[in-house]
């Protein structure tokens, strides 16, 4: 039938232990099995709610760690995991954060550029200093303009924790 024996007993138990609501989420593909299975101990009155909170706070943790940046100024997935936006002031302030260094990177990365190409005094290049100039210029306005936003939305969240709220 392909059910494993482990997922026939889940179900077994919660046919026996869970709230009818959170049955018939688990039914309609609202909730995993397995998460439902966690929130068991709790009041059938509060079974559903905190498995579907767990099951998209797994799911959110899942998306997080999948496109976690490799280094400090990676974007790889950037709009897929923080897109969404968020309700809580200390996540977007994280989000914020990641956007800060990214700007330090691409201001740092034009920076060794341009001492390359000055450092070489490449003719063949000379007509490329100019633009480049620029967006060094941009660069680190972007990067000025991020670290005031920064310092805006860590006001607006507090502190972190294990900071002081001093």
């Amino acid at each position: 039938m392909g059910v494993s024996t482990r997922s026939t007993e889940r179900a077994a138990r919660l046919l026996g232990q869970a709230s009818d609501e959170l049955i018939a989420a688990v039914e309609q593909g609202e909730v995993p099995l397995f998460h439902a299975e966690e929130v068991l101990g709790l009041p059938k009155g509060k079974q559903c709610q905190a498995a579907r909170k767990l099951a998209r706070d797994k799911e959110r943790a899942a998306l997080a760690a999948k496109y976690r940046p490799k280094h400090e100024g990676d974007l790889r997935g950037f709009t897929l995991r923080f897109g969404q936006g968020s309700d809580d002031p200390r996540e977007e302030a994280e989000h914020v954060r990641h956007i800060a260094a990214a700007a330090r990177s691409c201001a740092k990365a034009l920076l060794t550029v341009r001492a390359g190409w000055l450092s070489r005094a490449r003719l063949e290049m000379a007509h490329l200093v100019p633009p480049l100039e620029e967006a060094v210029r941009a660069a680190r306005a972007t990067q000025d303009s991020v670290a005031a936003l920064l310092e805006a939305v860590e006001k607006l969240a507090g502190p972190r924790a294990g900071e002081d709220a001093t």
